[in-house]
């Protein structure tokens, strides 16, 4: 858990604090499981590993949403099935029906229609049961496709995105790989076999990134310890001469307690503090000016009670409260800036 927080932490600089212009790029250094996901239905409601592991728990069947209003009109707003081993098989909701298929455990079609429009995301998998190719249709015709060669594990050495239209366009995310300390040495962003960006992972004792004029990107990461035994990893990486900085700090017991990201290593322009079951973030320009904020609270099983936006004057915004049940399943979810909830209905098998 610790390593997942720590690369969604570093990864807004890597990509969209640098890259906001350019979608396709974050896709590539995502990964394959964000490509094929991010065809499928989203519950903000609930972590999406824990919904799952519940619904497997609890044999659920079926889920419908019911939105109340303020004078006690409903309207079913979704409508979602499950197979046996727990794995979404459709959603029906008032924007278009999604239906899923499966190779055993292993998500390879998607299928998304909206009036006349059907979009098809298929995926083929490895004998390691790692994603090796992606393809994206619309009504029919080869919108684009993926292509992912691995270094070990899960980690790509080739990420190829093929986008077909009226230009057909291939991009490329390669990385390089420290065959004796099995970590990435380089990495390089191609369009049309030109090379776009540059990465290097090459850092001294104290996590400087070297050298410090380099007018590509460089990345580097390092870790403080404390005589308590809490640490603090940092991440640095240097583009166009601006230094970013991002500040995690662990517990003894490697829980994620603080969050700082810095742009040219001075300025705040992120911060997340992690308190038990409360979670803050804050979120600022690049001038140090606060835009955002928001908080986060959970149960003690980690279920999303509350969720709040505020105001620059930290008055409530919007937001939203949930109610869970004895089995942890979301039974309502209160809505703060309007006069309306939603309610969820199961059946089980």
């Amino acid at each position: 858990m610790k390593t997942i927080l720590s690369i969604l932490a570093m990864l807004p600089f890597l990509t969209f604090a640098q890259y906001n212009s350019s979608q396709t790029l974050n896709y590539l250094m995502w990964g394959p499981e964000f490509i094929i996901s991010n065809s499928m239905p989203y519950d903000y409601y609930q972590d999406v590993r824990k919904r799952d592991e519940l619904i497997r728990e609890n044999h659920v069947n079926t889920v419908k949403t019911v939105k109340t209003k303020s004078n006690g009109k409903e309207k079913v707003v979704s409508e979602s099935s499950y197979n046996a081993d727990g794995l979404p098989i459709k959603d029906v909701n008032e924007y278009a029906t999604t239906e899923l298929s499966y190779n055993g455990k292993l998500l390879t079609d998607v299928v998304r229609k909206h009036k006349r429009e059907t979009l098809k995301t298929h995926a083929d998998y490895d004998d390691q049961g790692r994603i090796v190719h992606i393809t994206k249709h619309r009504n029919g015709k080869l919108q684009s496709e993926y292509n992912y060669v691995y270094y070990k594990d899960h980690e790509t050495s080739l990420v190829e995105h093929i986008s077909y239209g009226r230009k057909q366009k291939v991009f490329k995310y390669v990385t390089a790989y420290d065959d004796l300390l099995k970590k990435p040495t380089k990495a390089q962003y191609f369009i049309n076999g030109k090379l776009k960006r540059n990465w290097t992972f090459s850092c001294d004792d104290k996590g400087e990134v070297l050298p410090k004029n380099v007018t590509e990107i460089s990345s580097c990461s390092y870790n403080a310890r404390n005589n308590d035994g809490s640490y603090i990893e940092y991440y640095r990486t240097i583009n166009e001469g601006k230094v970013y900085l991002v500040e995690n700090t662990f517990s003894k017991d490697s829980v994620l307690t603080d969050s700082k990201q810095y742009y040219n290593e001075k300025i705040l322009i992120f911060h997340a503090t992690y308190n038990q079951r409360t979670t803050i973030s804050e979120h600022f320009n690049n001038r140090g000016k606060r835009q955002y904020k928001y908080s986060s609270t959970t149960d003690e099983h980690g279920n999303r009670i509350s969720w709040k936006g505020y105001y620059r004057n930290d008055k409530v915004k919007y937001g939203y409260d949930c109610v869970f049940g004895e089995n942890d399943l979301v039974e309502k979810v209160q809505y703060i800036d309007e006069k309306s909830c939603l309610n969820f209905e199961y059946t089980f098998f």
